[in-house]
């Protein structure tokens, strides 16, 4: 998460302990448009054993996500992660909601974390088959064992181009190095949440994406081509988005990414 991951109400603590429950089961499950059932544990992302969603105390997000996580099967794998607003701010915050998610996790294999605006695009109607070819992607490689250390699901390029390479034997899952940003939605590995468990609560003055891109040359970051993980811009966020001058839809998110794959030759590949 950045700044233009994190508007000031979507992703913040205190300096209080973390406070973390599952999540009450709802009586009502919301319509996404795919008409199929909910429960899909078997066919979307069985890999990943634990999810944890980071939520700002009170957020209009919870229900939408409760519902998708319902939706995809992964309502069962699920911790939610409530957070309280930081005083030191939102880019404050969310560094230490995501370490804080780390610490918390340490007999998970592979965790995904969600920010509470992030939203999966995998639907029927922009693939053929379910659950698309994203997701699919992913979960082959995670099946494969390799070692990684992050797996965004979604992704834009900084204000310098990254660059991407194909990770041998997988072929639609690229090595991303350099300035990339968003970290509403990823898959970290044991090992890297274990070479990570020397940072604290201590605010270093960057974004917790900057940070994370910054350790490409030590760290392996990949991602899944094409990415099906998305950030909504709610009510409460949007005036935040408007002034960062940062509005994105999956169409521009990924129009960003076709930038540089386009540049360096794989623009056709993994459709």
């Amino acid at each position: 998460m950045h700044a233009e991951a994190c508007p000031d109400d979507s992703c913040t603590m205190a300096n209080s302990f973390l406070q973390v429950d599952l999540p009450a089961q709802s009586d009502e499950i919301r319509d996404y448009g795919s008409g199929r059932e909910p429960d899909l544990e078997a066919t979307f992302l069985p890999s990943v054993d634990c999810v944890r969603v980071i939520a700002l105390e009170g957020s209009s997000m919870r229900h939408p996500m409760e519902d998708q996580l319902k939706e995809f099967g992964l309502w069962n794998r699920t911790f939610w992660q409530t957070e309280k607003q930081d005083p030191d701010g939102s880019v404050a915050g969310c560094w230490r909601a995501h370490v804080k998610a780390w610490a918390a996790s340490s007999n998970c294999s592979n965790l995904l974390v969600l920010e509470e605006d992030a939203f999966f695009d995998v639907s029927t109607e922009s693939y053929s088959r379910f659950p698309g070819p994203g997701p699919t992607y992913a979960e082959m490689f995670l099946q494969s064992a390799a070692a990684y250390d992050l797996l965004l699901l979604g992704w834009v390029p900084g204000y310098r181009m990254p660059s991407v390479e194909r990770l041998p034997g997988s072929s639609c899952v690229f090595r991303l190095s350099g300035d990339w940003k968003q970290t509403h939605a990823y898959i970290i590995s044991k090992q890297a949440r274990q070479r990570l468990s020397n940072l604290n609560l201590e605010f270093n003055g960057l974004d917790i994406d900057t940070y994370l891109s910054s350790l490409s040359n030590s760290m392996t970051h990949l991602a899944v081509k094409p990415s099906f993980a998305f950030q909504s811009v709610h009510n409460s966020s949007i005036v935040h988005h408007i002034r960062q001058g940062k509005l994105r839809s999956p169409a521009t998110s990924k129009a960003a990414q076709d930038v540089v794959f386009d540049t360096q030759g794989f623009m056709n590949d993994c459709l």
